[in-house]
């Protein structure tokens, strides 16, 4: 047992000191975390209009009177529909108007406007003051003309398009690109004859080779986790459900290793490993955002069967089971793939 963690912590070592492998799990993250939030607020113009949509409620007349004179372009009937494209960033701010708006207009009685929005953005001003002034002027012999019930009811981090859910994705989509790095090692390590020569010492095979894999996986779970927290402080993000996340940080990185193992049991050719390791994993997270937007209830029932859908699904609603149970088993099935035979793989040029 001793061996064991002596292996581990040399291993370690070497992926730290290693460059490549530092800046693929930290550096890369925050820098691609801080272009797509660079980029996410440019995409905010200054038309203010073409950035707002209004969700009608009202039965009566008066909600689409008041639609007509903003000249509003985009108008939805359901609320959810209309903060999902909030949250994606096409507007930056929703307003609904209740249903029982006409109702108290006619009845002397000043409507509520309830405003969503991305941020406290200065330039929604100008159009809820608008709205206000056509409201009081709809609203008769009531002593309220000058006044309106406009209500901030929800608030987003602006760039909201990585909240700590969209960062969570980020840093496993590094991860799961980059795991690449050790499918080479690990062949680089074969056909140099290091394994074959450790194999031979008083350390048994299996034990050298689970110590390489213990060592890939607190490698990589430690410095995307940092990667993780360095990202969400720097471009200022909301941290929720850090253990959620850390432990799924910790999920994904025992997938790419049985990825890895299984690429690196199957190809000799350390640059095709690599490269269809990484295939592999980014083809889970293509199938599911597709899967995830997708009519086809086929290919949105594929993609549960792929461990990322479960993993984000953790990350998403905060829970741990059962997604960590079957993760866990989708990796017991890749680890089983790839770790027969470990005098043979050592061995194999």
């Amino acid at each position: 047992m001793v061996n064991f963690f002596v292996i581990v912590l040399a291993n370690c070592r070497r992926y730290l000191k290693n460059f490549r492998y530092t800046a693929s799990m930290i550096v890369v993250p925050i820098l691609l975390t801080g272009f797509v939030t660079f980029f996410n607020l440019g995409n905010f113009g200054t038309d203010a209009d073409d950035k707002i949509a209004i969700v009608n409620l009202d039965k009566g007349r008066c909600g689409s009177e008041l639609v007509k004179y903003l000249k509003v372009k985009d108008v939805f009937n359901k609320k959810d529909v209309a903060i999902k494209e909030l949250k994606n960033n096409n507007y930056s701010g929703v307003y609904e108007i209740e249903k029982d708006f006409t109702v108290n207009i006619n009845n002397g009685r000043v409507p509520k406007i309830i405003s969503y929005k991305t941020d406290d953005v200065s330039y929604n001003e100008a159009f809820e003051n608008e709205m206000k002034s056509k409201i009081s002027l709809m609203v008769k012999g009531t002593g309220n003309e000058g006044k309106s019930n406009l209500i901030l009811k929800y608030r987003e981090y602006r760039g909201s398009l990585l909240d700590s859910t969209g960062l969570t994705f980020l840093i496993i989509y590094c991860m799961m690109l980059f795991s690449m790095n050790f499918s080479m090692d690990l062949i680089k390590l074969r056909k140099d004859r290091v394994l074959k020569r450790l194999s031979v010492t008083k350390h048994k095979t299996y034990i050298i080779v689970w110590a390489m894999y213990f060592a890939m996986f607190i490698t990589q779970t430690i410095l995307y986790s940092i990667s993780f927290l360095l990202s969400a402080v720097m471009c200022g993000y909301k941290i929720q459900n850090m253990g959620v996340t850390v432990l799924n940080i910790a999920l994904s990185s025992i997938i790419c290793i049985g990825i890895v193992i299984v690429g690196s049991r199957i190809l000799k050719n350390d640059k095709v490993a690599s490269t269809g390791s990484s295939i592999v994993c980014l083809l889970m997270v293509y199938i599911n955002i597709v899967g995830g937007n997708a009519a086809n209830s086929n290919l949105s029932k594929f993609r549960k069967l792929t461990p990322f859908y479960w993993i984000m699904d953790s990350v998403e609603k905060a829970k741990v089971f059962p997604n960590s149970i079957i993760v866990l088993l989708i990796a017991l099935v890749l680890f089983t793939a790839g770790g027969f035979g470990y005098n043979n793989f050592s061995e194999n040029e």
